[in-house]
């Protein structure tokens, strides 16, 4: 059974515009509070380091995998951990030429993915609300 947390908002912004921000991983320190620091090559398989800065947790770097990714469309990494895996995503729905949905979350599985969640998932809602309204803003304000 996998076990969901998300976050959607509306953005006033076209798809590529939100695609530039979301793969343009160097950037990322420039806007994103949630993930201030990212590198690696957009590619399945390809290995990422995240800097993550969840609220109520310590900042940390983590090396995940591409297990996803469609331009325009959606970026999603994967990570296991002692008996659960998961998948973070960031995905845009395009509505029209300048309206977007943007989604954000984290699917987990495995036997300890409840606990894994219980320990993180209030600063995951939080922070997935702060990442969403930060590439609002910045989509937004530079469209």
């Amino acid at each position: 059974m996998a076990l969901k947390i998300e976050h959607r908002l509306g953005v006033r912004a076209s798809s590529d515009r939100l695609w530039e921000l979301v793969s343009e991983l160097q950037n990322w320190e420039h806007w994103n509070p949630v993930h201030p620091g990212a590198s690696g090559r957009i590619g399945y398989g390809e290995t990422l380091r995240i800097c993550e800065a969840y609220p109520h947790e310590e900042r940390r770097t983590i090396e995940v995998k591409v297990h996803d990714w469609a331009p325009r469309e959606q970026l999603v990494w994967a990570q296991k951990g002692f008996l659960w895996s998961s998948l973070r995503y960031l995905e845009i729905e395009e509505l029209g030429p300048e309206s977007c949905i943007f989604s954000n979350g984290v699917l987990y599985e495995g036997y300890f993915a409840k606990s894994e969640l219980k320990k993180r998932g209030r600063a995951f809602k939080l922070g997935f609300g702060i990442l969403g309204e930060a590439i609002k803003e910045k989509a937004e304000r530079t469209v």
